[in-house]
């Protein structure tokens, strides 16, 4: 099916870009030039659906619209550049390779080894879909750390600001974070279900449950240990970051890096559900300024 591409001066998007200070959440706000339909395929595991959105995620500056009802085939990794508004409501998107991550950001970003910091992309909004990561090791490459092998983050960027992540439902992760921030400023993950996906009470076959020592959410630090593909390795932590109103089923809920040479600062976990094993991994919050916990329910894993 032909890509329909409507472009046309992108209508202010209602989204605030105050900082994240006393108590407000500092949302993206991405500056976007157009605004593109891309409808499926109707094809799997031919990669088409994934070189017609990439071809405008990668660019930069683009507000994205995804078909709802619609099912699409991501054969690799969707990189966001700056100014990315990336709609998926009512879509479905899913992984087909192997130990892939859905979305990340550019790997070659002009001045990559020079990011340091937050000084990556900036001002990027995914907003609804469900997303389905392959729950399977890559082909090659495969981690290992602390003697185990570890797969791939289904949502990671690192050295970047201003994120949003609201609306989404996201799973399947093998021994690895299905959303991790790593060295990120101004970042929000709001009214999305993270974890598992279960019916009547039981575990879908074939569906991760997490692993406990791998939060849901990791908010991590810019060095080869935390993050392998983070360069430059500046132990860059993470600042004002707000986790709000999501669901998350999983083990561990949330994880947030410990062994890092600074600290991660003001972290905000509010009104969340959390039916998880564990709410933080080990109770281990000394690294963290500015951390507070307020009106999250807890229900049994």
């Amino acid at each position: 099916m032909k890509k329909k591409l409507i472009a046309v001066l992108a209508a202010a998007l209602v989204i605030t870009g105050i900082p994240a200070v006393n108590g407000t959440v500092a949302y993206a706000k991405p500056k976007t030039k157009e605004y593109v339909e891309v409808p499926p395929t109707g094809i799997d595991y031919n990669g088409a659906d994934f070189n017609n959105i990439s071809e405008y995620t990668e660019a930069g500056g683009y507000h994205i619209k995804l078909q709802e009802g619609a099912t699409y085939y991501i054969q690799g990794q969707l990189r966001l550049n700056s100014n990315t508004y990336l709609e998926a409501t009512g879509a479905k998107l899913i992984e087909t390779r192997p130990g892939s991550r859905i979305i990340c950001q550019p790997y070659d970003r002009k001045g990559y080894k020079k990011s340091k910091g937050f000084g990556s992309v900036h001002d990027i909004t995914i907003d609804g879909g469900t997303w389905v990561g392959t729950k399977k090791l890559a082909d090659s490459n495969v981690n290992i750390k602390n003697g185990e092998k570890t797969g791939t983050n289904v949502i990671n960027f690192w050295h970047a600001k201003n994120i949003t992540i609201k609306n989404l439902s996201v799973y399947n992760v093998y021994n690895a974070h299905i959303i991790e921030l790593c060295g990120v400023k101004n970042a929000v993950i709001q009214n999305c279900h993270i974890g598992c996906r279960k019916v009547n009470g039981k575990l879908k076959k074939g569906f991760s449950t997490g692993d406990p020592l791998r939060g849901a959410i990791q908010l991590d630090f810019c060095s080869r240990s935390g993050n392998r593909d983070s360069k430059p390795f500046d132990n860059q932590t993470c600042q004002n970051v707000t986790i709000k109103n999501n669901y998350i089923w999983h083990k561990t809920a949330i994880q947030i890096a410990n062994d890092s040479p600074g600290k991660t600062k003001n972290v905000k976990v509010t009104g969340n559900t959390l039916r998880c094993k564990n709410k933080w991994v080990g109770n281990r919050m000394n690294k963290v300024t500015g951390f507070k916990s307020s009106k999250n329910k807890t229900l049994k894993y």
